[in-house]
């Protein structure tokens, strides 16, 4: 009847730097009795993967692209390539926009990482109230103190643990703030609307390091590592052999780390304790997110997807660093936490300790859990977070919803399936449209495949094109079986997923053909996907030096200035005038910046057209059409008021408003005759103008 026709709620959790076994479910010691209950009245994919990195991982999983289309192949760092930008690009849309259009209320808790941390909440373009979220509570930046996490907001305004006026507790811990608020966003939403159906997308920190939870939380773990890595490693083992887990391993990937030479095994054992202590007190919010879903009615008929951003995380780049913070101080209630790496201090004026043999849980500690522990996490796999082998890109994905899967329970589904499928299958199960064009821009295709057959044992799940990754160099195809990875300026390896998913047998010697396949397979998607140039994630553009910046140029055809040579635009106008030799109905003649910031000068079926963006806001005035081939001389400028002109040989001048002066200096290069990056006017990319262009030349208003 009716309530069958209802339309799903939608809760996408992910956890943050987590191994494959760190959850009961798989195999762990750490005690997940929340996510096991999803997972034993759902179903477990064990072939399920992720981008092997945070930010990356967010992208893919909001955008259904791999994370260099949605601009994100990397940390958020200006380097001047499309594939490699500091927020999502314009011509993505996120599941929360998809499913805002659809008619849901929608809510995200936790960590965004999609956007570049601004310290002026006066621009929140990229976060996530402009992305299609109706509330949000969390953080901006990757990571933190749990304690006094730096970029907490309320929507889109900066709080503190203590001057937040809609959350109060005697003991802040991030991990329970975002809980609380998901379930308080849900009673809400039940107030406020029964007949919406919901969108809540949940993004702990936990269990990224800083290892920080509460001593109650730490507690159960006493003395549980004390027998060490390959002993907890191979009861994990154990664990997912009974539970028919075990991944088929030739053999499972080498211990790291020898526990015999461990000389401070107090500290050692404490980082894994903590670690735990991280996990089991996000299991318990989950737990009570569900409690208020059962509440209301609405489990059944709620999609959940549990998964990890990436494997187990070894880094632990923070241990020597002793410096103290400067002034000490207790801090006011709206005194914004700024630090998220030390030297910083406490909230109540107390040094922030990091280093070996600084004990992890407490907010004056700073640790990670180190390569030995991180291996742990990834059991039985090789490798770790950021790296393509299976330890840095398998997560388990847990999915719940009685109502839709019916009696299709307690299934393991082993099929290769990756973030950029969810997507599509979340747009499948709720009736939504994926759109083509939003807010005035293309928008790209979804680059995965449904997971709806699997979900419902309706009709078939064919994947058509195999999964790529690339990440720091390290890259990968999985195709079927057949998995081609490598580290970076590493030689390929080949491995039969199917029997040695510990990758430990390399077949590349013995299947050159192959291995030459797949390898091209994967070259055509690096070019087709904004994965070139390779090695760009090291290109941490230099910001134009302002003082030097030039303010006036003559350019020709061709000419290409990449950021840290073009001109300053920021607190800027700009002025050109271009001498053209021969006229043409079509390209571009010049262009400085992309989808999200810039002006460009081009001509579009016979009409000069002059464009300028802020936040992708895009402002345009345009020409009457220009007859013939011959020469002209083009006019163009904005203000720094926002005047704008255009103007062809002493024809009638065209004006008009646009926004005042630019914002700032667009990560991508000045380009004349064509346009590089994504474009910043209403054409495709490249554009080649058609005709001759003289010269052109541009002066900035200051």
């Amino acid at each position: 009847g009716q309530e069958n026709e209802k339309r799903p709620n939608v809760l996408v959790i992910l956890a943050d730097d987590m191994g494959w076994s760190d959850i009961s479910a798989f195999g762990s010691e750490i005690q997940t009795p929340s996510i096991d209950k999803l997972a034993d009245n759902g179903k477990k994919f064990t072939q399920f993967y992720n981008t092997a990195r945070c930010c990356p991982s967010r992208a893919s999983l909001l955008t259904g692209l791999y994370p260099h289309q949605a601009g994100v192949g990397h940390m958020l760092w200006a380097t001047g390539y499309p594939g490699y930008m500091t927020r999502l690009t314009s011509d993505t849309v996120t599941m929360a926009e998809v499913l805002k259009d659809a008619g849901y209320g929608t809510y995200m808790t936790g960590k965004w990482h999609l956007a570049e941390r601004v310290a002026d909440p006066a621009d929140p373009t990229g976060w996530p109230l402009q992305r299609g979220f109706d509330k949000f509570y969390g953080t901006l930046a990757g990571y933190g103190s749990f304690y006094d996490p730096a970029t907490l907001c309320r929507d889109n305004t900066y709080i503190t643990p203590e001057n937040d006026p809609e959350y109060k507790t005697d003991s802040y811990y991030y991990t329970d703030a975002i809980s609380d608020n998901a379930v308080k966003y849900l009673k809400d939403h039940e107030a406020a609307n029964d007949e919406k159906p919901f969108f809540m997308y949940l993004a702990y920190t936990a269990a990224h390091w800083p290892i920080q939870a509460p001593d109650d939380a730490i507690a159960p773990y006493k003395g549980k590592y004390d027998a060490g890595y390959d002993a907890i490693r191979q009861q994990r083992i154990a664990n997912l052999k009974e539970l028919g887990l075990m991944p088929p391993v030739t053999e499972p990937a080498p211990t790291t780390g020898e526990w015999d030479a461990v000389k401070n095994k107090a500290y050692e054992t404490r980082r894994m304790e903590a670690f735990a202590g991280m996990i089991s007190r996000m299991d318990e919010g989950i737990g009570k997110i569900v409690e208020q879903l059962r509440a209301s009615g609405e489990l059944d008929n709620t999609l959940v997807l549990y998964m990890h951003d990436n494997g187990g995380c070894d880094e632990e780049f923070f241990h020597n660093n002793q410096k103290r913070p400067e002034n000490v101080h207790v801090m006011a209630p709206d005194e914004l936490q700024h630090r998220t790496l030390p030297p910083m201090q406490t909230r109540d004026g107390k040094v922030v300790k990091t280093g070996e043999g600084v004990m992890a849980g407490p907010a004056t500690s700073f640790v990670g859990y180190g390569p030995a522990w991180a291996n742990v996490s990834n059991t039985p796999f090789r490798l770790v977070k950021k790296y393509a082998h299976e330890g840095g890109i398998a997560t388990p994905l847990i999915v719940h919803w009685p109502a839709g899967m019916g009696s299709a329970n307690d299934d393991v589904v082993s099929a290769p399936s990756h973030l950029i499928d969810l997507m599509p299958t979340v747009v499948e199960v709720t009736g939504a449209k994926y759109p083509d064009q939003r807010a005035g821009h293309k928008i790209q295709p979804m680059a995965g495949e449904s997971l709806a057959p699997l979900l419902t044992g309706k009709g078939e799940f064919d994947r058509e094109e195999p999964i790529f990754w690339e990440h720091e160099g390290n890259r990968a195809v999985r195709d079927g079986k057949w998995k081609l990875v490598a580290e970076e300026n590493k030689p390929w390896e080949l491995y039969d997923i199917s029997v040695d998913r510990g990758e430990m047998n390399n077949l590349a010697g013995e299947q050159p053909e192959r291995v030459k396949q797949m390898a091209a397979a994967w070259q055509k998607y690096a070019e087709s996907s904004k994965v070139q140039p390779y090695g760009a994630h090291r290109l941490r553009s230099r910001v134009p030096d302002p003082e030097n910046a030039p303010t006036e140029l003559e350019l020709e055809t061709g000419n290409v200035y990449y950021r840290e040579y073009a001109p300053a635009l920021s607190d800027a106008g700009v002025s050109i005038t271009a001498h053209i030799a021969r006229m043409a109905p079509e390209g571009v003649i010049v262009s400085h910046g992309a989808v999200e910031h810039g002006y460009s000068l081009y001509v579009k079926q016979g009409r000069v057209n002059f464009v300028a963006r802020r936040a992708g806001q895009l402002c345009i005035i345009t020409s009457e059409p220009v007859q013939g081939e011959g020469p002209a001389t083009i006019h163009a400028r904005v203000e720094r008021d926002g005047t704008a002109f255009l103007q062809i040989n002493d024809g009638e001048p065209v004006t008009g408003d646009f926004f005042g002066p630019f914002l700032e200096t667009p990560e991508q290069g000045l380009t004349v005759g064509f346009d590089q990056d994504s474009p910043v006017g209403e054409y495709d990319n490249h554009f080649a103008f058609q005709g001759d262009i003289d010269k052109v030349q541009l002066q900035m208003l200051k």
